[in-house]
């Protein structure tokens, strides 16, 4: 009997081996051999952030919020003979990260792309990559010191499309050595460049590494640059103030691709201000709606844009008919002395009320950026945003304390001035404030963030916004936003507090304005995210405060 069982182990083995031999054959046929395996990894991103959407997902049964594109716009710049397996962690299941480990060890190099929130899940990455060389971009490392992130071989500060190049021939040139003649030399510390690329010549991002069919909203780019010269904004540092278009021939090309790997569903448009020219705006709407309507329009579009958006009701009446949803603003504040003194200087002597609404006439549902600590605020600050954004009927408003980013004007300013400090003041200012005092500024941050999200004054804005918000034609809701919809009835409808305002607003919507039902629904489901999201901040103060004290 023993005889037979090893008999019959060796015959399965043999099978198994001859099996994947002829397999492995038959699919590397006419293709050319691997050379290098290339891991690209995309870090945790913070859960208690508002653009996380963390808390919402469940409902939409979805993983992320957003794919970032960056990842897949390196890997479609590298030889086809490379083969380049994409990993976001934020999609990825946690009992999977043994898994990422074996990946890691079997690759012979390892791109990495992060922003400054993804700092701690980036340097957990860096620590696994003991024997694999790690290649590093994004804002995160962006003007970094060569030792400053150690474990990181490689660092591509600015537009890596200038420089990858580069790091591709010494590669390949190492690689191409015997292993004993190898050195270290043919490498630079750090990659950069101080000249933008020319989009117009970018291929397509690679979105079939990713897994399209777990994230909510997935990304085009349109363009970079921003000509406006906000300090305490990193963007013109990073992307240059003249601005770039890609042709309507490259975007047509990127919007096919991602109708196959997509199919419908809500496309943010990834460009650092979309309104920076308004001819290239039209232009592109123009083409855009024939595209929509041949595809029976399967995209709505969510962008970036100033305030002065509401000076342009020609093109936000293209924008509406080519399904264009949401728009974010950064207001910022609307005290002007604040406004003059981080150079906003489009936002200052407007009635950004009057503006809000008459963005929302056309259809546009505006969410906000708003910061405090500027240099102009007062104690008073607070209480004049929360009537401002509770009277203008923007549901959406992401409230966050200045933080003074490396190599801004802010940064440079201050670091002059002697107001930078290392130790955070009240667990979370890098910075002194000049207008009140540390501790006024963090408690009326952690006031307005809480009168914001208390239900019956987050419904209140959303009555307002009612009022003021045109519905646009809707497209076929998808199966996953059908469970979202089934989901709150019962979790939120039922079981939460707040469950009588919900079926009050779903009435509403659907006798009043059907055409802002399914946006009712999700704005509750949001409020789940945004409310979890201010409690874990205020534990994280209230932490921070104590270890600094």
């Amino acid at each position: 009997m023993k005889i037979l069982m090893k008999i019959l182990v060796i015959f399965s083995v043999f099978l198994k081996v001859n099996f994947r031999g002829k397999l492995s054959s038959r699919r590397s046929a006419g293709k050319p051999a691997v050379k290098v395996k290339v891991l690209m990894i995309y870090p945790l991103f913070p859960k208690a952030n508002f653009w996380s959407g963390h808390w919402a997902l469940w409902f939409v049964g979805k993983k992320s919020a957003i794919l970032s594109l960056a990842l897949p716009m390196i890997a479609a710049l590298l030889p086809a003979t490379w083969q380049v397996t994409f990993w976001d962690m934020n999609v990825e299941p946690w009992w999977k990260r043994w898994m990422l480990k074996r990946q890691i060890k079997k690759a012979d190099l390892v791109f990495l792309s992060a922003m400054e929130e993804q700092k701690e899940s980036a340097l957990e990455v860096i620590g696994l990559c003991n024997d694999t060389r790690v290649v590093a971009g994004g804002p995160l490392f962006f003007q970094a010191e060569p030792n400053e992130f150690p474990g990181v071989d490689h660092i591509f500060s600015g537009e890596a499309e200038l420089t990858l190049p580069e790091f591709i021939s010494a590669w390949e040139k190492y690689q191409a050595l015997p292993e004993k003649d190898r050195k270290e030399d043919v490498f630079k510390s750090v990659y950069s460049s101080a000249k933008f690329c020319d989009l117009a010549l970018l291929p397509p991002p690679r979105l079939e590494l990713a897994k399209i069919h777990r994230y909510t909203i997935v990304p085009i780019e349109l363009g970079r640059g921003c000509p406006h010269q906000c300090t305490f904004c990193s963007i013109h540092a990073i992307a240059g103030t003249k601005l770039r278009f890609k042709p309507w021939e490259k975007v047509k090309v990127e919007l096919d691709n991602l109708r196959r790997v997509f199919k419908h569903g809500t496309v943010f448009i990834v460009n650092d201000n979309l309104l920076a020219s308004p001819r290239y705006l039209e232009e592109f709407l123009d083409h855009l709606l024939p595209w929509q309507i041949e595809n029976h329009f399967p995209f709505d579009f969510i962008f970036q844009s100033d305030i002065r958006m509401a000076d342009h009701e020609r093109l936000m009446k293209k924008m509406a008919a080519c399904r264009f949803k949401k728009v974010f603003i950064g207001i910022e504040s609307i005290n002007d002395a604040s406004l003059e003194s981080c150079h906003k200087t489009q936002n200052v002597g407007r009635d950004l009320v009057a503006d809000v609404k008459k963005i929302m006439k056309h259809g546009l549902e505006v969410m906000a950026g708003i910061i405090v600590g500027l240099d102009g605020d007062t104690p008073a600050i607070f209480k004049v945003l929360y009537e401002f954004l509770q009277k203008s009927g923007i549901i959406v408003a992401m409230v966050n304390v200045v933080l003074i980013l490396r190599h801004t004007e802010d940064w440079i300013r201050m670091k002059a001035e002697g107001r930078l400090v290392d130790k955070p003041l009240e667990g979370i200012l890098n910075y002194k404030p000049i207008c009140m005092d540390p501790k006024e500024l963090v408690d009326g941050f952690l006031w307005l963030q809480k009168q914001l999200f208390l239900p019956r004054n987050y419904f209140a804005r959303v009555r307002n916004a009612i009022k003021n918000l045109e519905p646009t034609p809707a497209r076929r809701p998808s199966l996953s936003e059908l469970k979202a919809f089934a989901h709150s009835l019962w979790r939120i409808g039922i079981f939460s507090r707040y469950n009588w305002r919900y079926i009050r607003l779903l009435l509403t919507t659907f006798f009043a304005k059907f055409g802002l039902f399914a946006s009712g629904v999700t704005w509750t489901i949001m409020l789940t995210h945004y409310r979890k999201v201010v409690a874990l901040q205020r534990k994280a103060v209230t932490i921070a405060r104590r270890r600094y004290a």
